[in-house]
């Protein structure tokens, strides 16, 4: 039974769409023959006293009858109309019938078709049902990806030279598990490699597999959520049952959030699904050794969310934060992009290096490849990448969206995205130590008025003071605005809500500065449930409010400064950084700092 059941799965899976597309037909055929029949033979329901009347009359044509049935029908002459009527299952009927002179008198022993019919649409669609929940566990998450043994190794990878290193020694274990048992050392089961997205932990994993020549297993952990209860769970036991099969072998499982989160005890359907995929992913974990050849590597971008279950030792051992490229590891993927690439005369790789600070690996491989695609649309005899075409890229990725050639003809609308951004260029230059690169109020495509641009020192480690300084640029541009307009709040454009939605993040994250304000408790209130959070957004009001008024402090000490940018951009629409620094300089301002 079960040797035909695999052969049967074995089957649809390779041929489940023809499978899909026929079914499709059979129910479009059956639902128009179907309908048909309805149409043909639709039905008004009688009492058996008027069609005794109507047969003892001699008006009834046609009767079909099956004995048993709750109900019969008839015809009456000249008429196609078809009736219905209480059987009185009685044993004289069809004698009784006859005497009244109906001789078309069809009797059925057997279920009548339409209710044959009906029985074969319900096994259609019950059969439909289970084909679609049947390629959907195939689809999303009952097949995963085996690359035999992947061609990337850490050759490939730049930077992260000391995870490699880690990795590398976790390679050399692996080879030596039979060793290890022998001497009572357990193996790690599992690595997690956690930190923002796009800096390489897929990469990095498959770079592991292709290194340790192990077959590779790739899914996305979303996959186990099926909307149907159950599957999720099957799907990991089979995932780590083929692994074992394919031994030995590396199970990749990113996103693991999705399904590894902290069980909150939820009650619900979905709720207890989770945690039985969860409780699936555990149990798998626990139900290999290292005789069995298999690792598994899971990534986050959600360390902290996880449940303490599954990031305990004796599941992931090894746990990795891939965080952004430092400036030795840009150097690198800068080095790795550019290969078969040509750089005009005005830009080099440490200037690319110097640009793309705080960038990921990811938007740094995006800009390289932009740039790029620029290069292409303007090739005259051969492609050269330029430094507008670096820096067009760069824009591009950070607005999401394309600058426009001109600004707003509305004079007020560039007077005010002047002002705006005057605000966080001199707040940016006086209060923080990063370096200005560029301000603009031409807009973009992506609705953004204009920006400024700053790029942060390398391996800074951020006082509170600093952080309540960034959230003063942030602010600042806000209230320039109110400044120009004289204090009306009612003047004051929509364009800082974004400002604010990033200054209320960092005040989120960062409430054990308050000793800025009155040397209040350093409490993480996110431990107290949701009368932490209460007592969090009041923090967050006070501090906020301080900040605020700080802000309007140093934008009335500063606004002839504010007021010279203002007007440069006024007149040129674009500032580069040391353009700014002159004008600042010309008022002394920089020296006194």
């Amino acid at each position: 039974m079960n040797e035909l059941i695999t052969k049967c799965k074995d089957f649809i899976k390779e041929y489940w769409k023809y499978c899909l597309v026929a079914l499709a037909i059979v129910i479009v055929a059956l639902g128009v023959f179907g309908y048909k029949q309805f149409k043909k033979s639709q039905q008004e329901t009688v009492v058996y006293a008027e069609f005794y009347k109507q047969a003892m009359t001699k008006k009834v044509d046609r009767i079909d009858y099956t004995a048993g049935a709750d109900t019969f029908t008839y015809q009456l002459k000249d008429s196609d109309k078809v009736y219905k009527t209480d059987n009185p299952k009685s044993e004289d009927f069809k004698k009784e019938m006859l005497l009244f002179g109906i001789e078309n008198f069809k009797e059925h022993s057997k279920i009548p078709f339409s209710q044959i019919f009906g029985m074969l649409i319900n096994v259609l669609m019950v059969g439909a049902f289970m084909m679609i929940v049947f390629s959907m566990g195939i689809l999303s998450g009952g097949e995963n990806t085996l690359v035999k043994t992947p061609t990337t190794t850490f050759k490939d990878v730049a930077g992260m030279d000391e995870v490699k290193e880690e990795l590398k020694t976790l390679q050399k274990i692996l080879e030596q598990s039979d060793l290890c048992g022998e001497y009572g050392i357990r193996v790690p089961k599992g690595v997690l490699l956690e930190g923002p997205p796009g800096n390489g932990k897929t990469f990095l994993a498959k770079a592991f597999a292709g290194e340790s020549g192990l077959n590779y297993f790739a899914t996305n952990a979303s996959q186990f959520g099926n909307v149907y209860a159950g599957l999720g769970a099957n799907q990991i036991e089979k995932l780590f049952k083929t692994a074992k099969e394919k031994a030995p072998s590396v199970i990749f499982i990113d996103e693991l959030d999705s399904i590894g989160a902290k069980r909150n005890g939820d009650g619900s359907a979905a709720g207890r699904d989770n945690t039985k995929t969860l409780t699936a992913l555990l149990s798998a974990m626990d139900g290999f050794s290292p005789e069995d050849h298999v690792i598994v590597i899971a990534a986050t971008n959600r360390a902290d969310d996880l449940d303490e279950a599954l990031v305990r030792p004796g599941r992931f051992d090894k746990q990795f934060h891939i965080s952004l490229p430092d400036k030795k590891m840009r150097e690198q993927l800068v080095r790795l992009n550019l290969k078969d690439k040509k750089l005009a005369d005005d830009v080099s790789e440490d200037w690319i290096v110097a640009e793309t600070s705080g960038n990921s690996c990811a938007a740094i491989e995006s800009i390289i490849n932009e740039a790029a695609l620029l290069a292409v649309q303007e090739k005259k005899d051969q492609i050269v990448i330029t430094r507008e075409m670096i820096e067009t890229a760069i824009i591009k990725m950070e607005i999401k969206g394309h600058v426009k050639k001109e600004s707003s003809p509305n004079e007020q609308v560039r007077q005010i995205t002047a002002y705006h951004e005057a605000g966080h260029t001199v707040a940016t230059a006086l209060l923080t130590t990063q370096e200005l690169t560029r301000v603009t109020i031409l807009p973009s495509t992506s609705g953004v008025g204009g920006y400024t641009k700053a790029i942060p020192k390398e391996h800074e480690l951020y006082t509170q003071e600093q952080v309540a300084h960034e959230i003063m640029v942030l602010y600042a541009g806000r209230q320039s605005e109110l400044e120009f307009n004289q204090g009306n709040t009612k003047e004051v454009t929509i364009g800082c809500s974004n400002d604010i939605q990033v200054a209320t993040s960092m005040l989120k994250n960062c409430l054990n500065f308050t000793d800025l304000m009155d040397h209040g408790p350093i409490v993480d209130y996110s431990q107290y449930g949701l009368s932490g959070e209460k007592q969090s957004l009041k923090l967050a009001e006070n501090v906020s409010s301080h900040l605020i008024n700080e802000t309007t402090r140093f934008v009335k000490d500063h606004w002839a400064e504010i007021t010279a940018v203002a007007n440069a951009l006024l007149e040129k629409e674009t500032l580069q950084g040391s353009e700014v620094l002159e004008i600042l300089n010309s008022f002394k301002t920089l020296d006194t700092l």
